[in-house]
């Protein structure tokens, strides 16, 4: 009986070294391959190239070693990097990260994304929506200016981006690498028209989006900026604006104050993390709030105008009093936003 046992328990080992071994498999060994061509534009010469809307989709994306060349990406994407290239037209969609500009000279950009920063590079025009604080590093003859941008696929790839197109810091660069007695930028004297900067595309299939550069349809507002500028001189006045008001409705909000012959100097989303924060404003509904757009008006009797324009609309959440209170609420609110991206 012994014996049987043993050899039973021998041929079942040796069944089991004959079936084949299966291969474990894992969740990234099942996500499709991505075709790194799909996703870069290289080695582009006195040409136009690009990818349309849905051929990025939210992907990282490469630009490098171009020179004299018109790139249009018109879509979201991840991240973006750009190295080595001169004398280009580069136009990017959304961006929900980072933007990296490395090595490039004498180029042209229009960026919307969350991070801007450029390194060893000269003579750039740089049109920005920037989420937070736009660097630069070892760059010099940077010009900055607003983001002016408009094509009917746009607000939905800011939205899958997770832009908002009110929150916008072009004008507060940082500069890594400053010179004692001249600076490495500037912002670009305003009025500022795209058009005489950035080319459009004349050829298919990029011609066919029927992009604009125009500030009267462009999907983020024109802000001048804070600079030197004798227009700025004039009153100062803070308006606060739900960030649950309709987008369209703050544009038109936003449209009344410039027919009344305003400017909007500067726009910032802030959450209001603590107490304090909600202090700064006298008036006792802050207290509630979580979120706002903050807009820095400019203009003769703006705090006048603006409360008889919107102190009545039910999405507006504060206006300054006056003159004096306007300029306290400017330099507080936007001391904390600058505070709150160090």
């Amino acid at each position: 009986m012994g014996s049987c046992l043993s050899s039973s328990s021998g041929d079942k080992k040796n069944d089991d070294s004959r079936l084949p071994i299966s291969k474990k498999t894992y969740s990234w060994d099942q996500r499709e391959r991505i075709d790194p061509t799909r996703y870069t534009v290289a080695d582009v010469d006195g040409v136009t190239s690009g990818r349309m809307p849905g051929e990025v989709g939210g992907e990282q994306f490469i630009i490098r070693n171009c020179k004299d060349a018109s790139i249009f990406i018109l879509d979201n994407s991840a991240s973006v990097t750009i190295d080595d290239c001169v004398k280009c037209t580069i136009i990017l969609g959304p961006v929900k990260g980072s933007v990296f500009v490395r090595d490039c000279c004498e180029c042209k950009l229009l960026v919307a994304c969350q991070q801007f920063r450029t390194r060893d590079c000269k003579k750039i025009y740089a049109f920005l929506s920037c989420q937070s604080q736009p660097i630069i590093e070892a760059s010099t003859g940077m010009h900055f200016g607003c983001y002016q941008c408009y094509y009917s696929q746009l607000q939905s790839q800011f939205d899958s981006a997770q832009l908002n197109v009110f929150d916008n810091n072009w004008d507060n660069v940082h500069d890594f690498t400053p010179l004692v007695e001249e600076t490495n930028w500037s912002l670009i004297r305003a009025p500022v028209k795209l058009d005489q900067y950035l080319s459009l595309p004349s050829e298919l299939p990029y011609s066919s989006v029927q992009l604009s550069y125009s500030s009267d349809v462009s999907v983020v507002p024109l802000t001048s900026g804070e600079r030197p500028d004798k227009r700025l001189d004039q009153e100062r006045c803070l308006l606060v604006i739900d960030t649950l008001v309709d987008r369209d409705r703050v544009r038109d909000l936003i449209q009344k104050l410039s027919l009344q012959g305003l400017m909007l100097v500067r726009m910032k989303v802030l959450r209001l993390d603590c107490d304090t924060d909600r202090t700064l404003f006298v008036t006792p509904d802050a207290a509630t709030w979580q979120q706002i757009i903050a807009l820095d008006v400019c203009g003769i009797y703006a705090a006048t105008v603006v409360q008889r324009q919107l102190g009545d609309d039910v999405g507006v959440k504060y206006v300054s009093c006056d003159s004096n209170q306007g300029k306290r609420d400017v330099e507080t609110i936007f001391n904390l936003s600058n505070f709150n991206m160090t």
